[in-house]
Formats: structure tokens, C-alpha cells, sequence
């Protein structure tokens, strides 16, 4: 009396397991497939992650990931890291194995108790559809699906089932400053010169420094001087968090916060205007000189704020990298309206480029042709994804416990090779239903 509906039962869901893996791969294909630039989060090397580490790992535990937020125009390797095996899918191996190794058990006491080998067979198959966890068929393929199907409605993909173990925290995720003040996120409200160098000229030589570093204030300067010409005559000479010194048209020029300034050996003259508020100042020497002040505003992106709050969540850290000297962990605070005993970093960069460039291609296996908000929502469920996928592995594991015990039970009391079909077909489903609710609920 073989079961055979369980095993027909079995067959079934590992083609609807099958079907759920298809659809995740679609969901995730129809946005990497898109022509416009990508929002991506990948995994740093440790060269990469050189100055996250420098900064932070003396407070990060030892396995801290270091991952970066940065854009590309495509995303490589898609198929390659669908199909990619992940340890945390791999205790599926596990349950299986618990399975077999039970029937085997049952099988060689059956075969030792009636010397009869087709006996012992019939029963350790019959141990084996119950003890065998079906729900394992959705461990796996369920949450993923599911994790696929929101990161879709926020138009972002999750590229294979290593998202749930390279993106779970303890995790670092770097962002440049470009995505906390956006290209209206940084404002000059008024240039006050000192000496006797015309405005226009300030404003060249403010715009010569700044604009090919990118970000915010480089775009708010190169949009007010669009219909002047800028000299290409201009040489990064050193690069401090608070200030930069470079040579335009030959003039040695310093641009940054008045303690950079005073540093170096330079006197501000006195002025009525002296208290920042909100907004922030910018010194400017020319010649060993200072020539002007620029009052600028910074404004966060309104989303950036809840974005650092589902990661705070999460339990991961954040970094904030940038060229711009006058942004540092105070302005951050103040301006986003959080304490400045958070988890948040902001970490100088001496190379212009490092922070805006969009890169080519992106090995990455969580993108978004959304916002950085629905990039960093989908970063989060892949959390509560791998949470999930933990829970219904212990169930899983249960139902075996639970299947070998009943078995042994019953054993005792009459023969197992006659329990009929359905009833181990609704064992396997009441072990299915948590499985489904949990990653639904979780997920």
C-alpha cells in the first residue's frame, strides 16, 4: 500500500515552487532590462571599503558587510547571480537530509523486526512522505517570490536568493551626498565680498573649484555662471574635510569653513553678518587674501530621513561620503533633525569623482529604477525576508521531529505501511500553511 497521493502531492508543489521561481525572475528581468539609469546597492571589497573601515570597524562587530549605493547605466551578470547558490538557502539540504535519515531509521527497524525487505521498504517510504517536508518546496521560492513581487510595486528587483544573507545586517551602506541634498538640496542665498575683486570674478573662480567636483554645489554655482565663461585653468592642490586649496589661472585659492581659513594663517575681516542660523558659510582667499563669503542653505531630500530610519531599523549603519567641505555630521544632524548620536558616519573623500560617478556596469543584485527610498524599502524587506526564511526553516525542521515521533507512536500501536494517503497528505499541508503565512506576514 504505497502513498502514492502524497508523492503526486510532492510532485505538484515543486512545480508550483518551480512556477514561483519563474515569476521572481521575471519580476526582477522586466526592471534591469530598462534603459534608464539604475540605482544599485553592492557589496564593497575590503580595497573599496578602505575608508568605511578606516573610520567605523572599531565600533562594527568582525563580519560587518560594507555595502554602497551608487548608480550605473546596466547591471551585469543577471542570469549568473539568479541561479547563484546561497548559504542561507542551502539548509534546505539539511531538512531533506533529516527526511531520508529518519526513514532509513524506521526502515531498518521495520526490516529487523519482520526480516522481510519489501515490508521494511513499504514502511520507510511511507515514514519518508510524512517525515519528508514539503513545505521546504516554499521556504525558499515563497519569500523570494513574494520579496520579488514588492520590490516590483517599488520598482526595484532583487536578483537571486544571496540578497538574503549579502544584505542582512550587521551591514554598513554608504550613500554620497548627492543623494541626502539633491540638486535643489543646496542654495546660495547671497555672496558678500570683501576686498576689491569684481563679484562676477568670485563667482568664476568659485564655480572653477567646485563644479567639476560634482554634487549639489557644484550644479547650484555652474547654474548661476552658465553665461560665463569658465576657465579649464584649475589644479586640485589638497583636499581637507573642511576646505579645499587649488591654483586657478595661476592664483592660489582656498575655498571652505572659517576654521579652514584660519588654519592657514589667513584673517577674516570683520563683518556685521556673522551668525550662520540654518545656513552655513563659505570663505574664499585668493592670493593670500579672503575675498568674498558665500551663505549657502542645505535642504535633505524629504524622503532621506525615513530611509535612515527603516535602515536604523534594520540594524545597519550608515556612511555618508562627499567632497563638499562644508558638510560635516553636525550640519547633517541639524538639517535632517536627528541626534548626532545615531548610527551615521560622514566620511571626506579627497577624490572628486569617487561620489558621483555613475559606473558603466554594476555587479549588483538589488536595483531600483525608482527612488532612493524605494531602493532602501526593498534593502529592508530583504532583511525581513531572511527572517522569515529562518522561521519557516524551523518549522520545517519541527514537522520532521513531530513526523518521527508520530510514527514511532503509531508503530507501536498498529502497522504504519496501512496509514491511508490523505492523512499524510494533511499532515504535509498543516505544515504548509505557517509556511505560506509567515512569509507573507514577514516577508
Amino acid at each position: 500500500n504505497l502513498a502514492v497521493f502524497p508523492a503526486m502531492l510532492s510532485a505538484l508543489f515543486a512545480a508550483v515552487s518551480g512556477f514561483l521561481d519563474l515569476k521572481r525572475e521575471i519580476y526582477s528581468f522586466g526592471i534591469v532590462s530598462g534603459k534608464s539609469d539604475k540605482l544599485t546597492v553592492y557589496r564593497k571589497s575590503k580595497k573599496e571599503a578602505a575608508a568605511e573601515i578606516s573610520e567605523m570597524s572599531r565600533f562594527l562587530p568582525d563580519d560587518n558587510k560594507y555595502l554602497a549605493v551608487t548608480k550605473a547605466k546596466r547591471i551585469s551578470n543577471f542570469y549568473r547571480n539568479m541561479n547563484a547558490g546561497s548559504s542561507v538557502t542551502s539548509g534546505g539540504k539539511f531538512l531533506i537530509m533529516g527526511g531520508l535519515l529518519t526513514a532509513l531509521v524506521f526502515g531498518i527497524y521495520l526490516f529487523v523486526r519482520r526480516h522481510s525487505l519489501l515490508y521494511a521498504f513499504v514502511g520507510s517510504y511511507t515514514v519518508l512522505m510524512m517525515a519528508l517536508p514539503f513545505s521546504a518546496y516554499f521556504i525558499y521560492a515563497y519569500p523570494l517570490c513574494h520579496l520579488s513581487k514588492r520590490a516590483r510595486a517599488n520598482r526595484s528587483a532583487v536578483i537571486g536568493p544571496q540578497v538574503l544573507e549579502r544584505f542582512s545586517a550587521p551591514a554598513t551602506v554608504t550613500f554620497g551626498d548627492a543623494d541626502v541634498f539633491d540638486e535643489n538640496g543646496v542654495r546660495l542665498k547671497s555672496v558678500k565680498a570683501y576686498g576689491k575683486m569684481p563679484m562676477d570674478k568670485v563667482l568664476r573662480y568659485a564655480a572653477a573649484v567646485l563644479c567639476p567636483t560634482g554634487g549639489s554645489l557644484g550644479k547650484v554655482l555652474e547654474s548661476i555662471t552658465e553665461s560665463c565663461e569658465i576657465t579649464d585653468d584649475m589644479e586640485f592642490l589638497n583636499v581637507s574635510d573642511d576646505g579645499i586649496e587649488a591654483a586657478v589661472d595661476g592664483n592660489h585659492v582656498l575655498m571652505g569653513a572659517y576654521h579652514f581659513i584660519v588654519r592657514n594663517h589667513l584673517t577674516i575681516p570683520y563683518d556685521e553678518d556673522m551668525d550662520e542660523g540654518d545656513d552655513v558659510f563659505m570663505y574664499m582667499s585668493v592670493g593670500g587674501e579672503v575675498v568674498a563669503k558665500l551663505r549657502l542653505t542645505y535642504v535633505p531630500n524629504a524622503d532621506f530621513e525615513k530611509v535612515l530610519q527603516k535602515l536604523f531599523s534594520a540594524g545597519m549603519t550608515v556612511a555618508i561620503k562627499t567632497f563638499d567641505p562644508n558638510i560635516d555630521l553636525s550640519l547633517l544632524c541639524k538639517t535632517l533633525g536627528i541626534d548626532e548620536k545615531q548610527p551615521i558616519k560622514i566620511i571626506h573623500t579627497h577624490d572628486p569623482l569617487e561620489v558621483y560617478e555613475v559606473k558603466q556596469s554594476v555587479d549588483s543584485i538589488l536595483v531600483s529604477t525608482g527612488t532612493l527610498k524605494q531602493l532602501t524599502d526593498t534593502l529592508h524587506r530583504c532583511s525581513k525576508a531572511s527572517h522569515a526564511v529562518s522561521i519557516c526553516s524551523v518549522l520545517s525542521a519541527l514537522s520532521i521531529v513531530i513526523a518521527a515521533v508520530v510514527m514511532g507512536v503509531t508503530l507501536t500501536m498498529t502497522d504504519i505501511t496501512g496509514i491511508p494517503s490523505a492523512y499524510i497528505a494533511l499532515y504535509q499541508i498543516f505544515w504548509l500553511i505557517p509556511t505560506v503565512l509567515t512569509s507573507k506576514f514577514i516577508s
